[in-house]
């Protein structure tokens, strides 16, 4: 910054503590407010104009996420029956169960 007499002046600043590392998006009737860490499977809030909570969503995801990589690699190297088995075998997935991850392979 200058100052009227000449003088040059500056700032410094830094942020060392956790903060809410949210995303919001807004809408004139509501926000949505994601969790951090966002930008991996996370929970996100639905709150009104006046700051009601109208729905909450919460995502549990097993160790760091990184299974949903693994899933999608494991798919398309060798197809859905090999990525449920070494998944289920990790411990990453239910292989007992039906789901998101696709029909029973029996593997598990």
């Amino acid at each position: 910054m200058e100052h009227r007499d000449g003088a040059i002046s500056t700032t410094a600043s830094s942020l060392d503590c956790a903060g809410p590392n949210i995303a919001v998006i807004y809408r004139t009737k509501a926000r949505i407010e994601i969790a951090s860490v966002w930008y991996s499977p996370t929970s996100f809030r639905v709150i009104n104009y006046k700051g009601e909570v109208l729905e909450e969503f919460v995502e549990t995801v097993a160790a760091c996420g990184k299974q949903f990589q693994a899933f999608e690699k494991c798919n398309a190297l060798s197809g859905l029956a090999w990525a449920r088995f070494y998944l289920a075998k990790a411990g990453l997935i239910d292989g007992s169960k039906r789901g998101c991850m696709g029909s029973n392979t029996g593997m598990a």
